[in-house]
């Protein structure tokens, strides 16, 4: 069955559009800012100098390996796996901020744990809800939409004759 092609955005939703779209930035830049310093501090006894290439490698992953599963998704090369790299760092990030809160007080202040989680977790919601957007723009989110199954390799007559015995 042959799905119609999405109608054209109005002026409108384009405007609304590019507002959400600088107001996720903006979200994903106070939450980078908020983690950097933490996690960087936390990096430095094992990383030294270049700790501060930790919660940038780590932002930037969740970044890249989101736009990554949406171009190889239009492409029709989709790894249903690499979803959940931009999880996974997540996990990383909010568990990094908090360690690293963790470690550099003497008692636990419960707000500052959250506040430390939060704004990573909200990142990778708007990456993962701008995702299905896209995929859905794409027509490629549909319930009946599958990646295709690759045929596995020929077998010779002799792997076959062999693996009889």
């Amino acid at each position: 069955m042959k799905r119609d092609t999405p109608r054209p955005l109005t002026e409108g939703e384009q405007t609304a559009i590019a507002a959400t779209s600088a107001v996720t930035g903006l979200l994903g830049l106070l939450g980078f800012i908020n983690s950097f310093e933490r996690v960087a501090a936390a990096a430095g006894p094992s990383f030294g100098w270049f700790a501060w290439t930790v919660p940038l490698g780590i932002d930037l992953g969740i970044a890249v390996f989101s736009a990554l599963d949406i171009v190889l998704a239009r492409l029709g090369m989709r790894l249903a796996w690499l979803r959940f790299i931009p999880w996974v760092l997540t996990a990383a990030t909010v568990y990094l901020n908090v360690i690293g809160y963790l470690g550099a007080q003497g008692q636990t202040d419960w707000f500052a744990v959250v506040a430390h989680a939060i704004l990573p977790l909200l990142w990778v919601i708007a990456i993962e809800v701008g995702a299905h957007v896209l995929r859905r723009r794409a027509d490629l989110a549909r319930a009946d939409h599958m990646d295709g199954i690759r045929p596995g390799p020929k077998r010779s007559r002799l792997t076959r004759h062999a693996r009889a015995r």
